[in-house]
């Protein structure tokens, strides 16, 4: 991308951010061997602080699953951040009441980080 393009999209993306912005820790959960064959999650040093934007999503996502073994909640957000930000999937954190999960982070586009976030439960 053209330097002055992308400084444009840097600009616009701090923008964005700045007129919610949300200040979030996210903690790494870490899958380790549970000694039983399995496995289990550990939370691993947070991360520092980081602001970002917290976009509520309206998406149809945001309802009941229903599955074999019972029914569970959903909905769905996207966490928008500058590209400098760390976040990977599977961090998690605490925001308005609720725990957050990261599912997955959006590919990169040099002026933002953009990253699906879950929430189970109401």
């Amino acid at each position: 991308m053209d330097p002055v393009e992308l400084a444009a999209q840097v600009a616009v993306t701090e923008g964005f951010i700045a007129t919610r912005p949300v200040t979030l820790t996210l903690t790494p959960i870490e899958k380790v061997a549970d000694g039983k064959g399995g496995t289990k999650r550990v939370p691993a040093d947070p991360r520092t602080p980081q602001v970002m934007r917290f976009i509520e999503s309206g998406s149809l996502r945001a309802d009941l699953r229903t599955t074999d073994t019972g029914e569970q909640w959903t909905q769905d957000a996207v966490l928008l951040a500058m590209p400098d930000a760390a976040i990977a999937v599977n961090d998690e954190f605490e925001w308005d009441g609720s725990t957050w999960h990261v599912e997955e982070v959006l590919f990169p586009n040099g002026y933002e980080v953009r990253a699906t976030v879950l929430r189970h439960g109401r």
